[in-house]
C-alpha cells in the first residue's frame, strides 16, 4: 500500500470518527433535554402550581401527606439520589388523581406513557416502579436509558411521602380558585405562610457540562487531524496536480477529482450514524431525527475542511507543484504542536481517570462477589392475605407464621439466614449522642448468618457452639485480633441492645442468654451489603450465629422483609421448591400470603448495566486518544519522509538502518515519552504508569512499520 492510499484511508477513518462524535454530541443534547424535561415534569402544564414545603408543624406529617394525596390533581415530587461512587438517579414520585397524569415527552418522543403511570398507581405491589432502581425486580415496565442521561425511575408517592414530607411538589390539575384554597389549607397544616409555600428553598440540578465540552473538544481535535491529513494528501499529489494543470485541467476540476471521494464518503457515513445511533442511544428508531441531524452536521464539517484544501489547490503555483516543493516549516510547526498538546492531554486524562477506574474496579469486585450468589432465591413479595393486622402494625400473626415455617425448615439443606449491617463512624456517633451509651469507636460489620450458611461457606464453628445457637443462646463470633478494650466495649453495647429487644416469643426472649466466642479470621467474607459506600467483603466482621430460637424482636419481624437485604434465602430454585410446597405453606397458614421469591440476579441487573457502560466509555476514550496520537505521529513521519525523500533514498541504498534514517524522529518521541512518564510518576497516576509505556511502544512500532513500508516502496 503506497503513502497516498494510507493517507486516503486515514482521512476516511477520521471522517468516520467525526461522524461518531457528532452522533454522540446529538445524543448528549437529547439526554440533556430529557433530563430538563424530567426535572420540569408537571411544572410546565397550564394548570400546574409548585408548592415548597420547607417545614411542618410537629406531628402533622401524616395529615399533610393525606391532604396532598386527596387533591383532585396529579401530585409530582422529585428527588435526586446519589450514593457514593454512583451516577445520579432521578426518582419521580407520582400520586393523586390518576386522571390528571400526563405523559413525559421529548420533542416527538414519548418517554413515559400516561397509561403506564395509571398502571403503576393501580398496581397492588407497593414497591412497584416504572424503570429501574438497583434492579428490575419490582419494575412493571423498563424505561429506555438514553446514553449520558441519569437513571430515571417512577414510583408511588403514597408509599414514600411519609419518609420525608419536606420538598417541592408540582400540583397539576387545579383551577385558580382551587389553587388558592389549597395553599390556604396547606398553610394551616404546615404552619408555613402562603408566601413561604411559594418560595423555593431547596432543589437539585445535575451538571453535565463536562461531557458536552469533552465531545466538542474531541470534534475540534478530529477536525485538526483532518486538516493535517488532507494537507499532506494534497502535498503528496502536487506533482500530479501540476502536470494535469499543464494539460489543461481547471483548478476546480482538479480539486473535485482529488477530494470528491471524501465528500461522497461523508454522505455514506450517514448510514453509520443511523445504525450506530439505533445500537447505542437506548431509544432505537425513536431518535432517528437526532441521528440524521448528526449525519448532516458531519457532512457540513467535512465540506468546511475540504474547502481549506480546495483553496490550497487553487492557490498552488504550477511550477512549484511540478517540482514538489513543500512548506516544511509550517507543516512541522502545526503537526508537532498538535502532537505536544495531545501528549499533555494524555497525561492529564491518565491522572483524571484514576478515580473513575478505581470505581470501576470496586464495582467489578462487587459484581464478581454478587455473581457468586446470583442463583440464591430471596423474598420478593408477601401479600397481606388474612394478616392485614400485621401489615398495619396491630398484631404479629404473620410474623409468627413466618417464624414457625422457618423454624421447621432451618436445618434443611440450602435454607439460609444471611444479612449484614455496617456500623460506620457516623452511625456509631449518632447512637452515642441519641442514646447516651458507650459504643464501639472503630467502624465494623455485623453479619447475621445461620449455621447452615456458615457451614456451606467454609466458616466453621464447633458442634457445641452450633447446638448452643439452636438452643436459643445468642452466639456472637468476635474477631480475636480486636483489642481487649474493643471486645469489652462491643460486648457491653450489644448485650444492652439485645436485652432491650426481647419482647418476642422465642427461647432467647424468655431466657435472655448471650455468649461470645473469639474467632481467627482467615478469609474474605461476603457481607450482603448493597450500598457502594459499605464494605462488600470483610475479613474481620462480627458474626451473629442466627437461629429461630435465638432471634430477638428485630430478626423475628424481619423474616418477611421482601428486599435484597432481607435475611431469608434459599441456595437455589431446588431448595426453594422443596420447602415451598403447598402442603407445607398450608400447615403454617401462609397460602393466603402468596410468598414470591426471585433470584438475587434480578436485583443486581442494574449494577451490571452501569458497570458495562462505564467500562465501554472509559475504553473508548483511551483508545481514541492513543489512536489520535499515533495518527499524528504517522503524519509527522510522512512530512519528514516527503521533505527528505532524496536524502532518505540515497542513505537507504547505502544500507543505513531505520534508526539512522529516522533518528531525529525516534529520539524526539523517546524524550517526550520520558517526560510524560516522569509526569505521571509525579502525579502518582496508576493508569498513566500503564498507559504511557503502551502508547510509547505503539509510537515506536508505528515509526518502524512506516519506515519499512516506505523503504520497500522506494
Amino acid at each position: 500500500m503506497n503513502i497516498r492510499k494510507i493517507i486516503n484511508l486515514s482521512i476516511k477513518i477520521s471522517i468516520v470518527i467525526q461522524a461518531v462524535l457528532c452522533l454522540l454530541l446529538a445524543i448528549f443534547f437529547l439526554s440533556d433535554k430529557l433530563q430538563t424535561n424530567v426535572i420540569n415534569y408537571g411544572s410546565t402544564e397550564k394548570s400546574s402550581v409548585t408548592v415548597h414545603i420547607n417545614k411542618i408543624k410537629r406531628n402533622n406529617n401524616e395529615k399533610a401527606a393525606n391532604f396532598l394525596l386527596s387533591q383532585p390533581a396529579a401530585i409530582v415530587k422529585e428527588n435526586l439520589e446519589v450514593s457514593q461512587n454512583k451516577n445520579p438517579t432521578i426518582r419521580v414520585s407520582i400520586g393523586g388523581d390518576k386522571n390528571k397524569f400526563s405523559a413525559l415527552s421529548i420533542d416527538n418522543i414519548t418517554y413515559i406513557q400516561k397509561n403506564d403511570l395509571v398502571r403503576l398507581s393501580e398496581n397492588s405491589n407497593p414497591k412497584a416502579i416504572i424503570g429501574e432502581n438497583t434492579g428490575s425486580v419490582n419494575s412493571i415496565k423498563r424505561l429506555p436509558h438514553i446514553l449520558f442521561s441519569p437513571n430515571i425511575y417512577v414510583d408511588k408517592l403514597e408509599n414514600n411521602i411519609n419518609d420525608n414530607i419536606l420538598g417541592n411538589y408540582n400540583i397539576v390539575g387545579l383551577n385558580y380558585q382551587q389553587q388558592k384554597n389549597f395553599f390556604k389549607r396547606l398553610s394551616k397544616i404546615t404552619g408555613e405562610s402562603v408566601s413561604d409555600l411559594h418560595e423555593e428553598k431547596s432543589g437539585f440540578s445535575i451538571d453535565n457540562g463536562t461531557t458536552g465540552i469533552i465531545l466538542l473538544s474531541l470534534i475540534i481535535l478530529d477536525l485538526l487531524i483532518l486538516v493535517i491529513l488532507l494537507t499532506i494528501y494534497v502535498i503528496s499529489s502536487l506533482k500530479e496536480l501540476g502536470i494535469l494543470s499543464l494539460l489543461g485541467w481547471g483548478k476546480l476540476e482538479l480539486a473535485y477529482g482529488l477530494l470528491g471521494e471524501f465528500f461522497n464518503f461523508s454522505i455514506f457515513t450517514m448510514l453509520i450514524s443511523i445504525a450506530l445511533g439505533i445500537s447505542i442511544s437506548g431509544i432505537y428508531l425513536h431518535g432517528i431525527y437526532y441521528y440524521l441531524l448528526s449525519g448532516f452536521l458531519n457532512i457540513f464539517l467535512t465540506i468546511c475542511i475540504l474547502l481549506v484544501s480546495i483553496i490550497m489547490i487553487i492557490g498552488v503555483d504550477v511550477l512549484n507543484a511540478i517540482k514538489g516543493k513543500l512548506p516544511k516549516k509550517v507543516l512541522y510547526i502545526f503537526a508537532v504542536s498538535l502532537y505536544l498538546v495531545l501528549s499533555i492531554g494524555l497525561v492529564f486524562v491518565s491522572v483524571a481517570l484514576d478515580k473513575p477506574i478505581d470505581t470501576v474496579k470496586q464495582n467489578g469486585t462487587m459484581l464478581s462477589n454478587w455473581s457468586k450468589v446470583s442463583e440464591y432465591e430471596t423474598l420478593k413479595s408477601v401479600e397481606a392475605g388474612n394478616n392485614q393486622g400485621t401489615i398495619s402494625g396491630q398484631d404479629d400473626v404473620l410474623d409468627t407464621e413466618m417464624w414457625n415455617w422457618y423454624k421447621s425448615i432451618e436445618e434443611k439443606k440450602g435454607v439460609y439466614l444471611a444479612s449484614g449491617q455496617f456500623y460506620s463512624s457516623s452511625v456509631l456517633n449518632n447512637i452515642r449522642e441519641s442514646e447516651g451509651r458507650e459504643t464501639p469507636v472503630t467502624p465494623f460489620t455485623l453479619l447475621k448468618f445461620s449455621p447452615n450458611y456458615l457451614n456451606d461457606h467454609n466458616l466453621q464453628i464447633t458442634k457445641t457452639d452450633e447446638n448452643l445457637a439452636y438452643s436459643g443462646i445468642r452466639l456472637y463470633l468476635i474477631p480475636s485480633q480486636w483489642s481487649k478494650n474493643e471486645k469489652e466495649t462491643f460486648k457491653s453495647w450489644v448485650r444492652n441492645l439485645d436485652l432491650n429487644n426481647t419482647d418476642v416469643n422465642t427461647t432467647f426472649g424468655q431466657d435472655k442468654k448471650i455468649k461470645f466466642v473469639y474467632y481467627q479470621s482467615q478469609q474474605p467474607i461476603f457481607t450482603w451489603l448493597t450500598d457502594k459506600g459499605e464494605p462488600n467483603i470483610d475479613r474481620s466482621p462480627v458474626i451473629l450465629v442466627s437461629t429461630a430460637n435465638n432471634m430477638g424482636l428485630l430478626e423475628y419481624g424481619n423474616l418477611r422483609a421482601n428486599v435484597l437485604t432481607g435475611p431469608l434465602k434459599f441456595k437455589n430454585k431446588i431448595a426453594l421448591n422443596r420447602n415451598m410446597k403447598s402442603n407445607i405453606l398450608k400447615k403454617f397458614d401462609l397460602i393466603d400470603n402468596k410468598l414470591e421469591f426471585v433470584p438475587v440476579q434480578k436485583y443486581v441487573s442494574g449494577l451490571q448495566r452501569e458497570l458495562g457502560t462505564v467500562i465501554a466509555l472509559f475504553s473508548g476514550l483511551t483508545v481514541f486518544i492513543i489512536f489520535t496520537i499515533v495518527l499524528i505521529l504517522l503524519t509527522i513521519s510522512l512530512i519528514f519522509s516527503i521533505s527528505n525523500s532524496e536524502s532518505l533514498f540515497v542513505k537507504g541504498i547505502l544500507g543505513f538502518s531505520t534508526y539512522q534514517l529516522y533518528w531525529p524522529l525516534i529520539i524526539s518521541v523517546g524524550i517526550i515519552g520520558l517526560v510524560k512518564f516522569f509526569a505521571v510518576i509525579t502525579f502518582r497516576s496508576n493508569l498513566g504508569l500503564i498507559l504511557i509505556p503502551i502508547e510509547l511502544l505503539m509510537e515506536f512500532m508505528a515509526i518502524f512499520i512506516f519506515a519499512k513500508n516506505r523503504g520497500i516502496k522506494k
